[in-house]
């Protein structure tokens, strides 16, 4: 606050309070002088965005800087630099469309009424946003949930978070579809219907925050979940005692499962 003349109104005369029991309502002239002081500095700010996407509605500061530090005059420290294609207006507006993806850390500073204060915004620009299917796993009608789930998984590329799904499976009585993240990438999970046909199609759109988007399709074969015999007997090879021991084990309906395990 700078030094200068400011007033005090006074209402509800006569209640104990700040000036005493009997401080008449009013308006009273204050001076108040300032010395050995300096304005708050403003949190750091981050600024997610994507290569070839315009900003939206940005401005320096956090919080409530426009009730808190209204009336500012922006704009860039002598020293520092913004992302390619990236511009600031006076008003702290922050606009452009990014040309390079990176990180780029800028100071700003704004001035008013001989006063002063810094806002380091970190930018971080991505490349626009990529979807890869990561498996397109052959799923089967009436499998056992003790079996586990069934998903189709994607690799994200690019993209600034934070990041909406949307998944839609044909034909949509086929299966009820979810999307869960695990280490920053989707996976679909599904619950399959009682009718379910030869071939469904899984379709996922990303969107990030800025707008980039991107939409895949998988299609999935369905097939009927294969039949175990009760208690089979199958014959092993001998083993080592103490040795690694290695086995192939026919599967009914074709192919081997292996095994692996340390004899004692």
């Amino acid at each position: 606050m700078p030094t200068g003349r400011y007033y005090v109104e006074v209402s509800g005369g006569g209640k104990p309070g700040l000036f005493g029991p009997n401080f008449n309502i009013g308006r009273y002239g204050i001076k108040a002088t300032v010395r050995g002081t300096t304005q708050p500095r403003l949190q750091d700010q981050d600024i997610n965005l994507t290569r070839g996407f315009a900003t939206r509605g940005l401005r320096v500061g956090v919080g409530n800087y426009g009730t808190v530090y209204g009336g500012m005059t922006w704009s860039l420290a002598s020293d520092s630099r913004l992302p390619a294609g990236i511009r600031l207006s006076p008003q702290g507006a922050i606009t452009g469309t990014p040309t390079r993806a990176g990180e780029v850390t800028s100071t700003i500073i704004g001035r008013a009424r001989g006063s002063s204060i810094e806002v380091r915004v970190h930018f971080s620009i991505a490349e626009p946003i990529g979807l890869q299917p990561a498996s397109s796993p052959t799923i089967y009608r009436d499998l056992p949930q003790s079996l586990g789930r069934q998903y189709v998984q994607f690799r994200r590329t690019g993209g600034a978070g934070p990041v909406d799904y949307r998944v839609v499976v044909a034909p949509a009585s086929a299966a009820r579809a979810e999307v869960q993240m695990y280490n920053g990438h989707p996976i679909v999970y599904l619950t399959l219907s009682r009718t379910v046909p030869n071939t469904i199609r899984v379709g996922l759109t990303a969107t990030d925050v800025n707008g980039s988007r991107v939409a895949r399709i998988v299609t999935l074969q369905v097939k009927d979940t294969p039949t175990f015999p009760d208690s089979p007997e199958i014959t092993l090879p001998p083993a080592i005692v103490g040795e690694r021991y290695d086995a192939g084990i026919p599967i009914p309906g074709g192919g081997i499962g292996n095994t692996s395990v340390r004899t004692s």
